[in-house]
């Protein structure tokens, strides 16, 4: 799904008009909205708390990387128990990973990340989604062949 809002929010920003309808389904439309995913995709749509076990949220400076990493890690911490060399490797990995995308993505739509949290597993599962110029176009530049 963030790949979806990712090109969505770039086209956006090209001017391209992006219309949304949610879900009619009340459970689909509730978890669409529930995850910040609605709101991502269009922000006329309902913002929510990141209280639940899973959050997505936008990125596009390095000034609100701290926000973000702070937020993804409220999310794991709320449902995670894990020790703290573990918590400082998560927090540092996913910080360097949004600030690749800041780097190399070369979009005016910045980037996403989305944390979803398995307690009865022990388990987080996050993504990272931009529209950006992709891994082969940043290497080229280094290594044109």
């Amino acid at each position: 799904m963030l790949g979806i809002i990712a090109t969505a929010n770039n086209l956006r920003s090209q001017g391209v008009e992006i219309l949304v309808t949610q879900p009619y389904n009340q459970i689909a439309k509730d978890f669409f909205s529930s995850t910040n995913r609605a709101n991502l995709l269009d922000p006329q749509l309902r913002r929510i708390n990141k209280k639940r076990n899973h959050f997505a949220q936008r990125f596009s400076s390095y000034e609100e990387l701290p926000r973000v990493v702070n937020n993804f890690m409220e999310v794991v911490l709320r449902h995670i128990k894990m020790p703290r060399d573990i918590q400082s490797a998560l927090e540092w990995s996913v910080n360097e990973i949004c600030d690749n995308v800041i780097n190399h993505a070369e979009t005016g739509a910045g980037g996403y990340l989305q944390v979803i949290a398995y307690p009865k597993h022990n388990l987080i599962a996050f993504t990272v989604a931009d529209a950006g110029r992709g891994i082969l176009h940043s290497l080229q530049e280094g290594i044109p062949s």
